[in-house]
């Protein structure tokens, strides 16, 4: 079994609102450490009582756009996080989600030009 790495988002921005961009990259440079070391994590948001979209962007957006919904989803909890901070968490998640999604359809079809352009060649 996996061990979780809970992260206290409090502690970490020492503020009840989540919003300093310091704050953001060092619960990012967390969470890498973290799957990198074989770890879930656990976003613990008591007493915050709101999260500015910058903030969640930079540190949970970036795990979304880069590795999808689903892979952020098996890796990531989010608990103790009052319907605001929800909220914003997953207009996060759902605007990286497609980004993700471009990305990843833009680099298919980047690759199947490609292919067709040797066939092209060849002809």
């Amino acid at each position: 079994m996996k061990k979780e790495k809970i992260i206290d988002i409090l502690e970490l921005t020492q503020n009840r609102i989540a919003y300093h961009p310091d704050s953001a990259d060092k619960l990012k440079e967390i969470m890498e450490e973290a799957f990198k070391n074989g770890h879930k994590i656990v976003l613990d948001f008591g007493g915050i009582s709101d999260a500015y979209f910058g903030f969640l962007d930079r540190a949970i957006g970036y795990f979304v756009k880069s590795y999808g919904k689903k892979w952020f989803e098996e890796k990531v909890k989010i608990q103790n996080a009052n319907p605001v901070v929800l909220n914003m968490i997953e207009n996060v998640v759902y605007i990286n989600e497609v980004a993700y999604k471009r990305s990843s359809s833009y680099k298919i079809r980047a690759k199947v030009c490609k292919i067709c352009a040797g066939r092209n060649n060849d002809v």
